[in-house]
């Protein structure tokens, strides 16, 4: 095995019983990577369990999908180890597993209304498949990152 570069990481598993921390689930477009890394580093966050997939939150709006059930599996089985109560439901404009602005025929005012109610619905579906957890839903769009509260 040829080492790419020396890392070094404690060895010791993180638990949010002990400390701030969080589960999120986010889209995999790095364009707004920066947007999720200063959330993070805002709530002062050492650690964090993240489920970074297309369309972040957008799978879990419906119950009748084989990716909804894989990422509640996720969550779950995350929740399990690390002890997290807050969950964080992501997701961004233009989003290209949702069908990108395009799709909201580039009304700003319609795109953010739809993203909106998806995370609602989403905050349902996990609601019912896993009770306890404290959610937050998150909107990046290109001008800023505000709370979704309906």
């Amino acid at each position: 095995m040829e080492q790419i570069f020396p890392f070094s990481t404690p060895k010791d598993h993180y638990d949010f019983r002990n400390e701030p921390g969080c589960c999120i689930v986010w889209c995999s477009d790095s364009r707004f990577t920066p947007a999720l890394e200063q959330l993070v580093r805002e709530r002062g966050y050492r650690h964090y369990d993240l489920i970074r997939i297309p369309g972040g939150a957008n799978d879990l709006a419906s119950t009748n999908g084989e990716n909804a059930k894989y990422t509640l599996q996720q969550i779950a089985l995350l929740r399990r180890i690390h002890n997290f109560s807050q969950l964080i439901l992501m997701m961004h404009q233009d989003c290209a597993a949702c069908g990108g602005s395009p799709a909201f025929g580039n009304d700003y005012e319609r795109e953010v209304s739809n993203l909106s109610f998806t995370l609602e619905s989403a905050e349902m579906t996990v609601k019912g498949a896993i009770p306890g957890l404290q959610i937050e839903k998150v909107l990046v769009t290109f001008s800023g990152v505000s709370r979704v509260q309906r």
